[in-house]
C-alpha cells in the first residue's frame, strides 16, 4: 500500500466552520496505525497543518466556452495564498 485516501461529504461552513476544524484538529504530528487485509500491522506519521490554499483561478477554458470533453485540458493560475492568512 502506498497511501490512504478517505473521502466524505464536507459539511457546509455554517454547520462546521474552519475555526471549528482548527479547534478540533490542532496542527502537529499525527500517528497513523492500521492493519492490511493480510493482517500485517502498519504504522506511520503525518504532519497536519492549517494551511488551506485559496481557490485557483481557472484561465482555460474561458467561462462559457464549448469544449470537447474527450480532450479537455484545464489551466489555472498558481495559488500563492492561504485562506487563513
Amino acid at each position: 500500500m502506498s497511501g490512504i485516501f478517505s473521502e466524505s461529504r464536507e459539511p457546509l461552513n455554517d454547520e462546521f466552520s474552519i475555526a471549528d476544524l482548527m479547534a478540533q484538529f490542532p496542527e502537529g504530528m499525527y500517528s497513523i496505525r492500521g492493519t492490511t487485509l493480510e493482517g500485517k500491522r502498519m504504522k506511520g506519521a503525518a504532519t497536519f497543518t492549517h494551511d488551506i490554499p485559496a481557490a485557483p483561478t481557472i484561465i482555460f477554458p474561458q467561462d462559457g466556452a464549448v469544449v470537447d470533453p474527450t480532450s479537455l485540458v484545464v489551466r489555472w493560475d498558481s495559488v500563492e495564498t492561504d485562506v487563513n492568512r
